[in-house]
């Protein structure tokens, strides 16, 4: 079986989940203990998995991502951008009525 990476960098996708992380966590204003929260953990277990020394789960990554306002496709290095169009990729629209 043959592993396909989706990013284009020699680093292990770990530490480009972590730093994608971060650097939204940091643009958000979002802290470590923030994330714990939402992930029931401790705040030193966010910052190993920022370092990339723990894993995030699947779950873990839909569940900050949906928190960061973005895609779990981002977080993974699958896409350059890290804020989606909207609700299931659909362009929102607005109303003159």
């Amino acid at each position: 079986m043959s592993t396909v990476s989706p990013i284009r960098t020699s680093e292990p996708v770990d530490v480009v989940v972590g730093r994608r992380i971060h650097t939204l966590m940091w643009e958000q204003r979002v802290k470590n203990k923030d994330l714990a929260e939402l992930l029931g953990i401790e705040a030193t277990g966010v910052g190993k998995k920022l370092r990339a020394e723990q894993r995030f789960s699947i779950e873990q990554l839909v569940a900050v991502a949906a928190r960061l306002n973005t895609t779990v496709g981002y977080l993974v290095g699958e896409v350059s951008a890290p804020n989606p169009v909207g609700p299931a990729g659909i362009e929102p629209t607005t109303s003159t009525v």
